[in-house]
C-alpha cells in the first residue's frame, strides 16, 4: 500500500506543474531576456549620471552669476543713495534762498508810490473824487517823517547786507550744482561700466547656457525617443510578463500551507522550486519597477533642466535697462542750464 503511494506521487506532482513555465519562453530565453533588460538600465544609469553632471554645472554657473550681480548692485545702489544725498542738499539750499527775498518793505513802497500818483492826478474836475469826513483828522498810527527816513536807512542797510549774503548764497549754489553735476556724472560713468561689465558676462552666460541648453535637449530628445521605442514600455510589458509566473509560485506556496499534518513538510519542490521562483520572481519584479521609475524620472528631469534652462537664457537681457541710461541728462542740465 505503501509503495504504491511512493509511486504514484511524482505522476500528481509531473501534472501540476504542466504547462505553466512552458507555454511562452524556455528558462534561457527568460534568463536572456532579463540581462538584456538589466543591461539597458546600467545603461540608463550611465546616461542619468552624465546628465546629473550636467545639470550641476548649469547651476553652479548660475551661481557665480549671482555673485558678479551682487558686485553690480553695490554700485548702482551707491548711485541711488548718492542721488537722495544731492536731492536733501538742493532742498536745503532752496530753503536758504527762500529766506534771502524779503519783498514786504519793497511792496510797501511800491503800493506808497501808486498811492501817491493817483493823488497827484486829482483836480477840481476829477470825476473819481468824493467826501470823506473822517480823513481830515489826524490819525494817530501815522508815523512823522524823522522816523520814516531812519526807517528807511535802516531797510537799506538791511538791504545791503542781504545784497552780499545772497551774492555768497548764489556763488554757493553755484557751486553746489556744479560739484553735484560731477559727481552725479562721475556715479553715472561708474554705473554705466559695471553695466557694461555686466552686460559682457551677461552674454558670455547666455552663450554657455545655449550651450548646455542645446546639449540638455539632445539629450532629453535621445532618450525620449529610445524611452519611447523601447525602454518604458518593454519595462512595463517585463512587469506585466513577470506577474502571471509570480502568481502561480504564490499560489503553489499558499495551497501547500493546507497539506495535513505531517504532510506538511520541507520537502524538495518546496525548497528548491517554489521558495527559489518566488524569491527569483520577486526580485525581478523589484528590480524592473524601480528601472522603470528611474527611466520615468529621467525623462521628467530633463524636461525640468530644459525648462529652467530656457527660463535663466529668457532673464538675460541688456535692453530693459541701457535703454534708460541713455537718457541720463548732461552736467549742464543738471547745472539747471
Amino acid at each position: 500500500m505503501s509503495s504504491q503511494i511512493l509511486v504514484s506521487r511524482p505522476y500528481f506532482d509531473t501534472r501540476t506543474t504542466t504547462g505553466y513555465r512552458s507555454a511562452k519562453y524556455i528558462p534561457e530565453e527568460w534568463f536572456t531576456n532579463d540581462s538584456t533588460l538589466l543591461n539597458r538600465a546600467v545603461a540608463d544609469r550611465n546616461q542619468k549620471k552624465n546628465f546629473f553632471l550636467l545639470t550641476t554645472r548649469s547651476e553652479k554657473f548660475s551661481l557665480s552669476t549671482r555673485d558678479h550681480e551682487t558686485i553690480f548692485f553695490n554700485d548702482f545702489q551707491q548711485e541711488v543713495e548718492l542721488i537722495r544725498s544731492i536731492q536733501a542738499l538742493l532742498k536745503k539750499t532752496l530753503d536758504q534762498t527762500v529766506n534771502q527775498i524779503r519783498p514786504s518793505d519793497w511792496s510797501g513802497k511800491q503800493q506808497a508810490y501808486s498811492l501817491d500818483d493817483r493823488c497827484g492826478c486829482f483836480n477840481n474836475r476829477s470825476t473819481d473824487t468824493q467826501q470823506h469826513l473822517s480823513s481830515a483828522v489826524l490819525q494817530g498810527q501815522v508815523c512823522d517823517e524823522e522816523v520814516w527816513r531812519k526807517f528807511t536807512r535802516d531797510n537799506l542797510r538791511l538791504a545791503e547786507r542781504e545784497e552780499v549774503a545772497s551774492q555768497a548764497l548764489r556763488r554757493l549754489i553755484e557751486r553746489v550744482l556744479q560739484e553735484t553735476s560731477e559727481d552725479l556724472r562721475a556715479q553715472c560713468a561708474a554705473v554705466d561700466q559695471a553695466f557694461n561689465q555686466r552686460c559682457m558676462e551677461v552674454s558670455q552666460a547666455k552663450t554657455q547656457l545655449e550651450l548646455h541648453l542645446a546639449q540638455a535637449i539632445h539629450t532629453y530628445t535621445k532618450q525620449k525617443s529610445w524611452l519611447r521605442r523601447m525602454n518604458i514600455s518593454s519595462l512595463q510589458q517585463a512587469v506585466y510578463d513577470k506577474e502571471a509566473p509570480l502568481r502561480v509560485a504564490e499560489s503553489r506556496l499558499h495551497y501547500r500551507t493546507f497539506r495535513p499534518n505531517m504532510e506538511l513538510c520541507r520537502d524538495q519542490p518546496y525548497l528548491c522550486s517554489l521558495l527559489g521562483e518566488a524569491s527569483e520572481l520577486n526580485s525581478k519584479v523589484s528590480a524592473l519597477q524601480q528601472q522603470l521609475y528611474e527611466a520615468c524620472k529621467s525623462l521628467s528631469d530633463l524636461k525640468e533642466s530644459r525648462l529652467f534652462l530656457e527660463k535663466d537664457i529668457s532673464c538675460k537681457t541688456k535692453e530693459k535697462c541701457m535703454t534708460h541710461r541713455t537718457c541720463y541728462p548732461s552736467v549742464t542740465v543738471l547745472s539747471g542750464y
